[in-house]
C-alpha cells in the first residue's frame, strides 16, 4: 500500500515538473515570421499576408494558435474577425491554428485589404499552445512588426474641373531650351536619341536596360502643395474629419496629375506623423517616381492633429525656396493668420492657389486679390466637385 502511493506521489511530482518544464520545450526553436509582398496600397486594395511557423525540434507540437489585434479598418477575405471589449475599449482579433509535426514549417496565406486611409501597424502577437494532455495552457508575445500604408483614393481626372491658366491645366510649360547639367533628376531608358554621354552606366546594369541621364531645367515651374491640418493645442476630436479627408484626397489627385504632366511637385503639412512623433514635415520639389512615392507616403502618415499653425509652415517655404515656385494651399478652415502669411508670400513675389469650401471663405473675399480660389462644394459629403475662381 505504501509503495503505491509513494508511486502515485512520484506520478504527480514528475507531472508537475514536466507542466513546468513543458512552456521552455514548447517554445524552443519555434519560429514565428509574418511578412506583406506589398507594404502600400490604396483602400480595398488586396495585399497578400504570409505566416510563417516552424518547429525546429524533434517533438511535435499538436496545435499552436496565433492571436492578432488588428486595426478595424482591416479586412481579411474569408476569415473571422471576432470583436472583443474590454471596458470602452473595442479589439478587432483575429485567430491563426497550426498544428506541427517535427522539424516542420507551415505558410499560410491571407488576402487582406485596409478600408481607409493611414499608417497601420502588427507590432507583435500572441502565440499559445498547450501541453499533450491538456492540462495546461500557455501564452507567449512574439514581436514581428510589419508596417503598411495605404494611400489615399484619387478622384477620376475629370472630376477636377481645372482652369487652362492654371499649373495642372492644358498648357504648355515655358523653360529653357537646354537642360541645366548640374540638377540631376534621375534617370529614363534609352530612346536612341540621346548621346553616349548621357548614358547611365550604373543604373543600366543595375535594371538589365540602358538607362539615360535627365537633368532638370532650371526655370521650370514647380508647386508646393500645402495641407492645412487646424492647429488645436489640445488636440481634441475634429467636427469636419470628413471634410479633411476629402481634401487629402484631393491633395493625392492633384499630386498625379502634376507628375503625369511633368511639373516639378513638393508636399508640406502642419499635422502630426502617425507612430513618428514628428510635427510637420516638407518635402522639396521633383518629378520623378519616387518623389512620387515620398508624397504619397507622407499623405498616407498624416494625423487629422496639429501642434503648430500651418502659417509657419507656409513662411518656412516663402524662406528656404526660390519665388517660382507656387504654393497650393488646402484647407478646411481660414483665418487672419493664413491670409497675413499668404500676403507675406506675395510680397516676395510667390504666387498662390487655395483649395476649400465655400463656406470656408464665404467672409474672407480679400483672398480673391492674392490667390486662385478653388472652391469644392459639398463640405466633404461627396465627391469633390470643383469651379475654379479668382485671379
Amino acid at each position: 500500500m505504501m509503495v503505491k502511493i509513494l508511486v502515485i506521489i512520484l506520478t504527480f511530482a514528475m507531472i508537475n515538473y514536466a507542466l513546468k518544464k513543458w512552456e521552455a520545450i514548447a517554445y524552443y526553436q519555434l519560429k514565428v515570421k509574418r511578412r506583406l509582398e506589398n507594404n502600400k496600397a490604396f483602400p480595398n486594395e488586396q495585399l497578400e499576408m504570409i505566416t510563417e511557423i516552424t518547429n525546429k525540434k524533434i517533438l511535435p507540437l499538436t496545435w499552436v494558435e496565433i492571436e492578432t489585434t488588428i486595426p478595424e479598418e482591416l479586412t481579411i477575405r474569408g476569415e473571422h474577425i471576432t470583436i472583443e471589449k474590454e471596458g470602452a475599449a473595442t479589439f478587432y482579433k483575429h485567430f491563426t491554428i497550426f498544428s506541427l509535426l517535427m522539424y516542420q514549417r507551415i505558410k499560410r496565406k491571407h488576402t487582406i485589404s485596409f478600408s481607409k486611409r493611414g499608417k497601420y501597424m502588427f507590432t507583435d502577437f500572441k502565440v499559445k499552445t498547450s501541453d499533450y494532455f491538456g492540462f495546461k495552457n500557455y501564452e507567449r508575445d512574439f514581436k514581428c512588426p510589419v508596417e503598411v500604408l495605404v494611400y489615399p483614393k484619387l478622384y477620376p481626372v475629370e472630376g477636377l474641373l481645372l482652369d487652362s491658366k492654371s499649373y495642372l491645366g492644358d498648357t504648355t510649360i515655358k523653360r529653357w531650351i537646354i537642360e541645366d547639367p548640374t540638377y540631376f533628376n534621375g534617370t529614363r531608358p534609352y530612346t536612341y536619341r540621346e548621346p553616349l554621354k548621357k548614358i547611365h552606366w550604373k543604373a543600366t546594369s543595375r535594371t538589365g536596360e540602358i538607362q539615360v541621364k535627365e537633368q532638370q531645367y532650371t526655370s521650370d515651374l514647380s508647386v508646393i502643395f500645402v495641407v492645412n491640418i487646424p492647429f488645436n493645442k489640445y488636440l481634441v476630436c475634429l467636427e469636419n474629419e470628413e471634410a479633411i479627408e476629402e481634401l487629402i484626397e484631393v491633395t493625392a489627385t492633384y499630386i498625379d496629375l502634376a507628375q503625369k504632366k511633368g511639373i516639378s511637385f513638393g508636399l508640406a503639412t502642419n499635422s502630426l506623423m502617425e507612430g513618428e512623433g514628428v510635427n510637420g514635415a516638407i518635402i522639396p520639389p521633383g518629378v520623378d517616381i519616387k518623389q512620387l512615392n515620398r508624397t504619397f507616403d507622407l499623405l498616407a502618415k498624416i494625423k487629422l492633429a496639429s501642434f503648430i499653425p500651418v502659417e509657419r509652415i507656409i513662411d518656412e517655404i516663402t524662406s528656404r525656396y526660390l519665388n517660382t515656385c507656387v504654393i497650393s494651399i488646402l484647407t478646411t478652415e481660414f483665418n487672419e493668420e493664413l491670409l497675413a502669411a499668404i500676403s507675406r508670400g506675395r510680397s516676395k513675389g510667390f504666387s498662390f492657389e487655395v483649395t476649400s469650401y465655400a463656406e470656408t471663405i464665404v467672409d474672407f473675399n480679400e483672398i480673391y486679390k492674392f490667390a486662385k480660389v478653388n472652391l469644392i462644394e459639398g463640405g466633404g459629403k461627396g465627391d469633390a466637385k470643383k469651379s475654379i475662381q479668382g485671379t
